[in-house]
């Protein structure tokens, strides 16, 4: 998170967290997904005139740890499934759309899911 500060400095990256927890999985793969999802929100936000604010949040619930990156962007569109773009699909014109499939991928293989909710003009929720 300090390295989108440092990339992205007219935004405001907001953590909150109510636990720390220990990942032993790999870390490596863990922080690009981190990574791509909180550039795919930064992006979003700055396509047009959003807040430029991205919030994430780490919680414990029912036994689990709950990570959310919610940012204040478009959202997609209700015709939009957003997590059909697991599968390569992408509404960037210079990416094949690989990161959310791959980040899919990976952590279904740790146990775990991702899924994406969005309000158009309300921005959108990945949730990990």
């Amino acid at each position: 998170i300090e390295e989108k500060k440092i990339l992205f400095p007219d935004f405001n990256l907001v953590l909150a967290y109510n636990a720390e927890f220990f990942f032993s999985g790999n870390v490596g793969a863990f922080q690009r997904i981190i990574s791509n999802l909180l550039t795919n929100s930064v992006e979003a936000c700055a396509k047009s005139n959003y807040q430029k604010i991205v919030k994430i949040s780490v919680v414990t619930a029912k036994n689990k740890i709950v990570i959310k990156i919610r940012d204040a962007g478009p959202g997609f569109a209700e015709s939009i499934n957003p997590n059909e773009f697991f599968y390569g699909n992408t509404t960037k014109k210079s990416i094949g759309g690989i990161g959310l499939a791959s980040a899919a991928e990976y952590l279904k293989s740790i146990n775990s899911t991702i899924t994406i909710k969005s309000k158009l003009r309300s921005g959108a929720c990945v949730e990990i």
